[in-house]
């Protein structure tokens, strides 16, 4: 935190780029204080407004449980978790490079797009399945929570790392990406003001 604020850091040159990427440092910090106080408004203190969202199990269920395991084995299986995730991503991240290149794309449009498709993918079909079921609130809010994270986590958390190791990285959109974002914020704000949907707005959803 003392890197963050020390003068070499805060020192930006007036030229198009400093400036941007001044303005994506300084919108990263709003952005995770933002975040912090929507998780506290979730988890604390209206905690209530999202108590309808959980899911009611089944009472067909035969209610059976699984034996419970020890701490020990939760222990074991957490770090094998980690080691696997850690391996998986920096493959991930080091194939990065060559998709840019081979593909055209910016790094950016991998990052926040294609990136989170791949690692989502298991719950955005359980998304579909809860929405089919008759359920699409609890779609719509878990969809919402999965760009709440990144958008207000995920990129302002990457805009700071990039600060400290010295590696810029702003929020610099190009154009075609500023649009899907505002298109899609559009449609899924016709979602939540009218508390109902139809086949077109699922039709643009799934264009978008």
């Amino acid at each position: 935190m003392c890197k963050l604020l020390s003068p070499e850091f805060l020192r930006v040159d007036y030229n198009s780029d400093a400036a941007i990427l001044f303005l994506s440092r300084g919108s990263a910090i709003v952005l995770l204080c933002l975040y912090a106080s929507f998780l506290y408004f979730r988890l604390r203190s209206h905690r209530y407004l999202w108590q309808e969202d959980e899911i009611v199990h089944d009472p067909d269920d035969d209610g059976d449980k699984l034996p419970a395991l020890s701490w020990a084995v939760h222990f074991l299986a957490l770090l094998a978790i980690i080691g696997i995730s850690i391996l998986c991503s920096l493959y991930l991240v080091n194939s990065v490079p060559d998709v840019v290149a081979s593909s055209h794309i910016t790094s950016t449009f991998v990052g926040l797009i294609i990136l989170p498709i791949i690692t989502h993918l298991c719950k955005y079909i359980k998304t579909s399945v809860i929405a089919y079921q008759g359920h699409p609130e609890i779609a719509v809010s878990m969809t919402l929570g999965s760009s709440v994270d990144v958008a207000f986590f995920t990129l302002p958390v990457l805009v700071l790392v990039g600060w400290v190791i010295n590696e810029p990285m702003t929020m610099e959109f190009e154009l075609l990406e500023t649009i899907i974002v505002v298109l899609s914020i559009l449609v899924m704000a016709g979602f939540i003001m009218d508390g109902k949907s139809n086949y077109m707005e699922g039709s643009m959803s799934l264009g978008l």
